[in-house]
């Protein structure tokens, strides 16, 4: 990084509120949200941003064919995207999704996931209003494991992320 500076994007085709942004395969992803008029009414549809060209893609309808929130999805280091959906944690492989694992019945309401070392951590809880619990698939096996956490940090879980520096070389500066 050469300067502490924001540079805005063009604007993408649509309006989204609580979408989920992230990186894979070189490309700037920004999955499902809903314009401001239909507060809560999940897209299922998704723009990508290419920084070779700096435009946006055409956006791409029923994405995961599913209208659900993004925060239930992720890019995995192995070039997979990753989606939680009712109760299953799925893929999309050649346009076809495909189903991963069940997701443990303490998850029936995930809050965030990410990806790393051949692993997925998805946080969440049984229901709204309850603490949160993480959890780990194993992304070889496909086992889970549960994350034990001390009391004092057993609440609600909004939002986390971090940055993993081979991907900085896609950020324009």
């Amino acid at each position: 990084m050469t300067k502490d500076e924001w540079i805005p994007l063009p604007d993408m085709a649509q309006e989204r509120d609580e979408c989920k942004a992230i990186f894979h395969r070189g490309k700037f992803h920004v999955i499902g949200g809903y314009c401001t008029e239909f507060q809560g009414g999940f897209e299922g549809s998704v723009e990508a941003f290419y920084f070779s060209t700096w435009k946006w893609d055409q956006v791409k309808e029923d994405y995961f064919g599913a209208n659900a929130c993004p925060k239930a999805y992720v890019a995995g280091d192995n070039g997979k995207l990753y989606m939680c959906r009712a109760s299953d944690v799925a893929t999309l492989e050649k346009d076809t999704l495909k189903i991963v694992a069940q997701l443990p019945a303490e998850l029936g309401n995930v809050t965030c996931m990410t990806t790393w070392q051949e692993k997925l951590m998805v946080i969440g809880s049984s229901n709204f209003g309850v603490s949160h619990m993480a959890y780990m698939l194993d992304l070889i096996n496909c086992t889970w494991t549960k994350v034990e956490s001390p009391k004092e940090y057993y609440d609600y879980v909004l939002f986390f992320f971090f940055v993993v520096k081979p991907m900085l070389k896609y950020i324009k500066y």
